[in-house]
C-alpha cells in the first residue's frame, strides 16, 4: 500500500509540475559579469536532480574507500601491538628464567611498540647489569624515566638496587632517598634501606625507620622483634668501639678506655626502656663492662636482673667478673642456689669464684656438681686446670682428656 501510495503521488506531482510548466512557461536566468546562461525551469530542475543523484553516487564511493584505508591503518596498529605483546611476553619469559641477553632483545624491541614502556625498561637495564653492560644498563633507565616521568619512584628503586648489587651503598642510599618520602611507605624500598643502614653501620638511622619498617615492612612481627634487638645490640656494641686515634702509652690507653665506657653508659642511658629489659642487651652491656674494667657495675646490673629473670647466660658471666670485693661476689651467687639449685651454670660460676677465692677444694665441689648436672667441655677443662694446680696430674689430664672427647662428639 505504501508503493501504491508512493507512486500515485509521484504522477499527481509530475503531471501537475509539466501542466504548470506547460501553461505558465518560465525560464531561469545566471548573470555573472558579461556572461549570461538562461535555460528553462524544467530543465534546471532535472539537471540538479541528476546532479544530486551523481553526487550522491560519489560520496558513498570516497567514504567506502576512506573507511577501507581506515581499517587498514587500524589493522597495521593492531598488528603491531600484537607483536608487541608477544615480545613482552617472550622477553619475560626469558628474563624469569635469566637468559639475559635474549631478554634484552625482545624487551627493548618490544617498548618500541608500546605506549607503556616502563616495565619494559626496567627489566631491560635489570638484564643489561646482569650481563656487565653498565652503559646500557644507565641508557636503559634514563630510558625508562624519560618514557615514564610520572613513576620517578619505580626508576630510582632499580637504580638503588643495581647499585646495591654493585656495593656502591653510599650511590644506592642517595638514589633512594631522592625518593624518601614514598620509600618510607613502601616493602621493598624499606627492605633496601633497611640492609643498606646494616652495610654502611648506620645503627642511628637505621633505627630512625624502626617505626616505618615495623608498619609497612613484609617482616613478621616476631623477624622484626629480631631486627630490633640485633639492631640495639650493634649500636650498643659500636658505641664501646668507637676508633680513635691509639696511642702507645698506658696513660692515653686508659683514656681511651674512659671515653669508650662513657660513650657505652650514654648510649644505654638513651635507648627505650622496652629494650633495656631484653635479656640479650643486658647480657651485651654487662659485657662491655667488664671488657672496658667496670666488673662493679657489670656485677650489679646482672644482680638486680637475676632478681625477677633468671638466666643463665648471666650467671655465668658474673663468675667472669673480677669485682672489688670478690668475698662479697661469692656469698651473692651462693645466695642463688636456694631457688636455683638444679642450674649446672650457677654451679660453674661458684666454682671460678671459690678459685678466684682461694677456696680450692670447694671449686672442685662446685664444679664436680655443674657436670652431674650437665657434662661440658668448659667444665672439665675448668675441673682439669683446678687438679693440674693442686698438682694432682693424672686427675688433670683424665679431666682434659673427658672434655676433648665431649667436644668432639658434640
Amino acid at each position: 500500500m505504501l508503493l501504491l501510495f508512493v507512486s500515485l503521488l509521484v504522477i499527481f506531482i509530475g503531471s501537475t509540475l509539466m501542466y504548470v510548466f506547460s501553461e505558465y512557461p518560465s525560464y531561469v536566468l545566471i548573470s555573472l559579469g558579461n556572461w549570461t546562461l538562461e535555460f528553462r525551469l524544467w530543465f534546471g530542475l532535472t539537471a540538479l536532480v541528476i546532479f544530486l543523484f551523481i553526487f550522491t553516487l560519489i560520496y558513498k564511493r570516497v567514504r567506502k574507500i576512506i573507511g577501507s584505508l581506515a581499517g587498514s591503518v587500524s589493522w597495521i596498529k593492531e598488528s603491531r601491538g600484537k607483536r608487541a605483546e608477544r615480545r613482552t611476553y617472550a622477553g619475560l619469559i626469558h628474563f624469569v628464567e635469566g637468559n639475559w641477553q635474549a631478554a634484552k632483545k625482545e624487551l627493548v624491541s618490544a617498548a618500541k611498540d608500546t605506549d607503556k614502556p616502563l616495565v619494559h625498561y626496567l627489566a631491560a637495564a635489570k638484564s643489561a647489569y646482569q650481563l656487565g653492560l653498565s652503559e646500557e644498563t644507565n641508557f636503559l633507565l634514563q630510558e625508562a624515566k624519560k618514557n615514564a616521568p610520572d613513576n620517578e619512584f619505580a626508576v630510582a628503586l632499580s637504580q638503588a638496587n643495581i647499585y646495591f648489587s654493585d656495593k656502591e651503598y653510599e650511590k644506592s642510599l642517595a638514589t633512594i632517598n631522592s625518593v624518601r618520602e614514598q620509600a618510607l611507605r613502601h616493602p621493598v624500598a624499606l627492605d633496601l634501606l633497611r640492609d643498606l643502614y646494616i652495610q654502611l653501620k648506620d645503627w642511628p638511622a637505621l633505627i630512625t625507620i624502626l617505626p616505618e619498617i615495623k608498619k609497612h615492612s613484609s617482616l613478621k612481627l616476631e623477624e622484626f622483634d629480631i631486627l630490633e634487638e640485633n639492631v640495639y645490640m650493634s649500636l650498643l656494641d659500636a658505641s664501646a668501639h668507637k676508633e680513635s686515634n691509639q696511642s702507645d702509652s698506658d696513660k692515653d690507653g686508659n683514656k681511651e678506655s674512659n671515653k669508650n665506657s662513657e660513650a657505652l653508659d650514654t648510649t644505654w642511658q638513651e635507648l627505650p626502656k622496652p629494650i633495656k629489659k631484653k635479656i640479650k642487651l643486658i647480657g651485651l652491656y654487662a659485657n662491655l663492662l667488664h671488657r672496658c674494667k667496670k666488673d662493679d657495675e657489670a656485677g650489679q646490673l646482672i644482680s638486680k636482673t637475676l632478681k625477677s629473670q633468671w638466666h643463665s647466660g648471666l650467671v655465668e658471666l658474673y663468675g667472669k667478673l673480677n669485682m672489688t670485693d670478690r668475698k662479697a661476689q661469692l656469698t651473692s651467687a651462693e645466695g642463688w642456689l636456694k631457688k636455683h639449685g638444679e642450674d649446672a651454670s650457677l654451679y660453674f660460676s661458684l666454682g671460678k669464684l671459690c678459685i678466684k677465692n682461694s677456696l680450692w677444694g670447694k671449686a672442685k665441689s662446685y664444679f664436680e656438681q655443674s657436670l652431674k648436672i650437665k657434662e661440658r667441655p668448659t667444665v672439665y677443662a675448668e675441673l682439669g686446670a683446678l687438679f693440674g694446680q693442686l698438682g694432682e696430674h693424672q686427675k688433670s689430664a683424665s679431666m682434659y682428656q673427658k672434655g676433648l672427647l665431649l667436644k668432639t662428639l658434640s
